[in-house]
């Protein structure tokens, strides 16, 4: 390599610099010789790990955000399956419940409370310490519930949790 004093063009005049000047490479950069080894390098990239890095950081984060930690998801996701399938079954019990009694269970309502009303609450979890205030917020929707038995079941599934 051979080095000698080149000016700079953004320095001020008369002010040099020692700047490796390489010589042409005549092997396409083939040769292990210092001026065309360098063309041959692989350079890494630190960018990519960095980056990898940051999204495995941030990712285990504590705040909230839209799909939560990536590590958990499998575990969120079967317990999301276990959690609807519970659900579904527990929606299908309240369903046979006022549908089979749909009549019996409008009056329970009107008259404030009843077996066939309680049934269904129960089957639904509705907790007992909200029961009567359950029943006064049916008893004001009633036009909701009169001809629909679907509305009271997702009622019923809303006040159960």
């Amino acid at each position: 390599m051979i080095r000698r004093l080149v000016p700079l063009d953004c320095a001020p005049v008369g002010v040099f610099s020692h700047i490796a000047l390489q010589m042409p490479c005549r092997d396409g950069g083939l040769c292990d010789q210092s001026p065309c080894k360098s063309t041959l390098k692989k350079v890494r990239k630190p960018m990519r790990w960095s980056l990898i890095t940051l999204i495995l950081a941030t990712a285990c984060g504590t705040e909230a955000n839209l799909l939560g930690n990536p590590l958990t998801l499998p575990i969120s996701g079967v317990s999301t399956v276990i959690g609807n399938a519970a659900y579904t079954k527990r929606r299908g019990q309240v369903e046979v419940v006022v549908k089979s009694n749909f009549d019996a269970i409008k009056d329970d309502i009107r008259a404030g409370g009843g077996p066939i009303l309680t049934k269904a609450m129960d089957t639904a979890g509705v907790p007992e310490r909200d029961r009567p205030t359950r029943v006064i917020q049916l008893q004001s929707d009633m036009g909701l519930y009169s001809g629909v038995p679907g509305a009271l079941v997702t009622a019923l599934m809303v006040y159960g949790g």
